[in-house]
């Protein structure tokens, strides 16, 4: 038995398992609402995810800019480590009525 908050006749057919096509070749299966997907790109022959840094062409000169701006701010974007506990406060119950006088 399948059960589905989905309304009748409202939303698109979704396929389970929708093929996508990179240069005619099958490249991954995933979940959509066609039965086959053609791309150009995608993660396994971009040059960014291959880690071909010279593909990704980017200007010196902003590469220049974004370091005056913000290199300076290293300390703030590095991930803090936690140790121990993590206490997250409770919430407060607000009082139907509002307050009394």
């Amino acid at each position: 038995m399948q059960v589905s908050c989905r309304k009748k006749d409202m939303h698109p057919q979704f396929y389970e398992d929708a093929k996508v096509y990179c240069n005619g070749e099958l490249v991954m299966t995933t979940g959509g609402t066609q039965q086959e997907y053609v791309v150009d790109v995608w993660s396994g022959n971009h040059p960014f995810y291959l880690g071909n840094r010279s593909g990704v062409l980017v200007d010196a000169d902003q590469v220049e800019k974004f370091r005056k701006k913000f290199g300076e701010l290293t300390e703030i974007m590095e991930i803090p480590v936690l140790k121990g506990e993590i206490v997250v406060p409770s919430r407060r119950k607000s009082v139907k009525g509002g307050k009394k006088k």
